[in-house]
This record gives C-alpha cells, structure tokens and sequence, in this order.
C-alpha cells in the first residue's frame, strides 16, 4: 500500500515512536508500507523541524532532523521532484502539495491529523485516513 503521510504525521513519528505515526514510520521501514513524498512536502518539514521552539521542546539537534529526512526520502518509493499543484485547501494552501504528491504517486491514502484534509474524506478516489485508522488497516492487513 502506497501512502502519503501528511508533515504532522512525518513529524509526530520523529518526535513519538511509539505514538500511531511512530508505527506508521516502523511499517515503512519494514516494507510493509510504500512512502510517497515530494519535493515540496520535504522542504515543509525541513522547515517545521527547524522551529526553535519545537526543537527546544522536542530537544533533538539540527543533524537528527537532517538526517531523518534523509531517511525518509532513502525509504521512500515515490519521491516527485516537481508537481502540479490544482488549489483545493483554501484555507491551508501547504495542505494540497500533499493532495499533489498522493495523485502524482498514484497513492492509496493519505494519511493526515489536518482538519482541512481529514473534512476532505478523499481526495480524487484517495481516502484520507487518521493515523489510527491507517494502522489499523495494516495490522487487518497483517493478519489476513
């Protein structure tokens, strides 16, 4: 299953492991996910991850968020250097590179804790998931 896992949801998973996106993480390290990501998604989480006041909070370097990206796009399947982004979140334009990238991946959820994209549902036939539900589909998936 090919996902594109919303900035919040690549951030929680850095910051929690142990948290539903940490598990999210996990299952793309061990192939049972496919990770699609875009140009402009990594440049949105480089810049959150470089937030003073997340990185004092969270205390994690500048070189452990280089290198997490640089895990992510090493692991990931799909990765677009540059994408037609259509507006459809008007009131969070950051929110459709990741409708952007789920279409130009040919992804089969996205995966998000954004209200904007979450009152979505779907996006193009490609259903928008919380990161509960998206585990949960896996583990269904694992036991099959």
């Amino acid at each position: 299953m090919r996902v594109v896992l919303d900035t919040n949801v690549l951030v929680s998973a850095f910051l929690n492991p142990d948290s539903p996106p940490g598990a999210l993480r996990e299952a793309i390290r061990s192939g049972r996910l496919e990770l699609a990501l875009s140009q402009a998604m990594l440049d949105e989480l480089q810049r959150v991850l470089a937030y003073p006041r997340l990185r004092k909070v969270a205390r994690f370097s500048a070189d452990d968020a280089k290198r997490y990206c640089a895990l992510l796009v090493e692991s990931c399947a799909f990765f677009a250097e540059t994408l037609s982004i259509e507006p459809v979140v008007a009131d969070d334009p950051d929110d459709d590179a990741i409708l952007a990238t789920a279409v130009a991946a040919g992804a089969d959820a996205i995966v998000s804790g954004d209200r904007h994209l979450l009152e979505l549902e779907s996006h193009r036939g490609i259903p928008i998931l919380k990161p509960r539900e998206a585990v949960e589909l896996i583990r269904a998936a694992d036991e099959t």
